[in-house]
């Protein structure tokens, strides 16, 4: 969707000249509602790297945040080193690599945490569809001729 879906691990890391896109950039600001999935999921991804010991205060306070509440990759960068959102929470990114020397009740927290994001990020998805002018029937969202 446009606030952030799942992030595939496709195991490449691409040209930092790139620029930013949807795939890198996740809604990280507090919920406006208990249906603001792409924030819900954002804050637990954020209760996740606090967790594993990343600084997210500036994060849960929403600054550096744009005006739709984006972590966009030079906010990524600039608090915790990686420019991409698999290198921070993808299968073998920096969150994996933190919980391998955390605590075991720091990794707890941060797999409980984890664990909802996917559900709240599915919402995000069907919500989507649900306002395309399809109303989600297409099977390719993407370059749907009827949206």
């Amino acid at each position: 969707s446009q606030d952030g879906d799942a992030c595939p691990n496709t195991g490449r890391i691409r040209d930092l000249n790139q620029g930013d896109d949807d795939s890198n950039a996740r809604k990280m600001c507090p919920p406006k509602g208990k249906e603001d999935w792409s924030a819900l999921a954002g804050q637990q991804e954020v209760v996740l790297l606090r967790a594993l010991g990343f600084d997210t205060t500036q994060i849960l306070n929403g600054q550096e945040l744009d005006d739709k509440g984006i972590a966009n990759s030079y906010v990524m960068q600039q608090f915790w080193g990686f420019h991409y959102y698999s290198q921070l929470l993808g299968s073998d990114g920096g969150s994996v690599l933190a919980a391998a020397s955390a605590l075991a009740a720091q990794r707890t927290t941060g797999v409980n945490s984890l664990a909802k994001s996917p559900e709240f990020r599915k919402e995000d998805m069907k919500w989507d569809a649900r306002n395309r002018r399809c109303r989600g029937i297409c099977l390719t969202a993407s370059n749907c001729q009827n949206c």
